[in-house]
């Protein structure tokens, strides 16, 4: 059960959740009145609308195409499809038991301290990382923590944690002030590298049968190891994550395979293999999408993979730019049914807000109030 909520029928559980979110939400960084606040979406919580052609492949069906109707059935056909994905992104790196870890800084602000680290991720291959601590004691049990994965920027994870050019998405630093240790790992294509392409060349002479979205995992799985490390006052029950564009793509990856996550928010990764860049060389591959078809693995297993846990897919609307709108609906549709066999209270949320490909204040005060209600 969620902390801090009463117990209660379920329809009205979600229903208080629903209210809550949509409520008054303000933002202290100033740039709320700057943006039009979204809309009230109704498929957030809510059940989508059922009916019509079903734009993607049923997903509760069996090797032999039988439907798949218990939660023992379904518990059997999860560590399948596990398995069929592990398989696809080809063989993990082989972790250290006991990764090096060094500190490079560590910096004291308002209501927070920032240290700045390193650790061995592989053998030989090293990751950077902020860590964010809130200056007050941890509360009974521990702090709550977020892994922040960054998005697309050359900034990196010194966007995302605050460091530098101050900046309307230092988001690590709003997750750190509402209470949360933020846990920032830089991704391996900005990790020691001049450009994606000497990125992409030095993942293959180390693991050439390896997809770069493996990689991606195999990281964000030993940054939850570090950061546990680094941070024993986490309370290791209420571990979240967030990621906007390539993060939430890195947020769906890694809440499917790492059962330590609690809760997440994917902000406009683009669900659907045709709704992104999945065939890039740091993704899938180029041949990663067609051999995945052919293999019978898609998008909606990876949310299903999910459930029982909390995860909102945040869309901008493909027709505002957004990488994620009403076609990523069906996908959400579809992994819903997995929710009703998995036992537990998670919520597979889905919240179109039509800003484009945006993590605006008005947006990321929603994502906020969901993690701080599910992690």
């Amino acid at each position: 059960m969620i902390k801090g909520i009463l117990p209660m029928r379920r329809r009205n559980w979600l229903v208080s959740i629903v209210a809550a979110l949509f409520g008054t939400l303000s933002r202290g960084r100033g740039r709320a009145d700057d943006v039009k606040s979204p809309p009230v979406d109704p498929v957030l919580i809510a059940d989508l609308p059922a009916g019509g052609p079903e734009a993607v492949p049923p997903l509760l069906v069996d090797e032999q195409g039988r439907p798949i109707e218990t939660p023992a059935g379904w518990a059997a056909e999860r560590e399948r499809l596990k398995s069929r994905w592990l398989s696809f992104l080809g063989p993990a790196p082989k972790a250290t038991a006991t990764p090096a870890i060094e500190t490079v800084s560590t910096e004291r602000h308002e209501g927070y301290t920032r240290r700045t680290v390193r650790w061995e991720a592989e053998p030989g291959a090293w990751l950077d990382a902020h860590l964010l601590i809130p200056n007050q004691p941890a509360p009974p049990g521990g702090y709550p923590a977020v892994l922040a994965l960054h998005q697309t920027s050359n900034r990196t994870i010194d966007e995302i944690a605050g460091v530098g050019e101050a900046g309307d998405q230092a988001r690590g630093v709003d997750l750190v002030r509402a209470g949360f240790v933020v846990f920032c790992p830089k991704n391996f294509l900005w990790q020691d590298v001049p450009n994606y392409t000497a990125a992409v060349d030095r993942l293959r002479a180390r693991h050439p049968e390896m997809r770069g979205m493996h990689k991606m995992l195999f990281d964000a799985r030993t940054s939850v190891d570090a950061l546990l490390r680094l941070a024993p006052d986490v309370n290791r029950e209420r571990i979240g994550t967030f990621g906007h564009s390539l993060g939430a793509k890195e947020v769906v990856y890694l809440m499917a395979f790492d059962e330590r996550i609690r809760s997440g928010v994917a902000s406009d990764g683009g669900v659907g293999f045709a709704q992104t860049n999945w065939d890039a060389p740091w993704y899938l591959g180029p041949d990663g999408p067609t051999q995945a078809t052919a293999q019978k693995l898609a998008p909606q297993q990876l949310l299903a993979l999910v459930a029982p846990r909390s995860l909102l897919i945040v869309a901008g609307g493909k027709d505002r730019g957004g990488a994620d709108g009403a076609e990523t609906e069906p996908y959400v549709r579809s992994a819903r049914r997995a929710y009703k066999l998995a036992a537990g209270q998670g919520l597979l949320g889905f919240w179109n807000h039509g800003l484009g490909h945006s993590m605006a204040d008005p947006v990321f005060a929603k994502c906020l109030d969901w993690l701080k209600r599910t992690v």
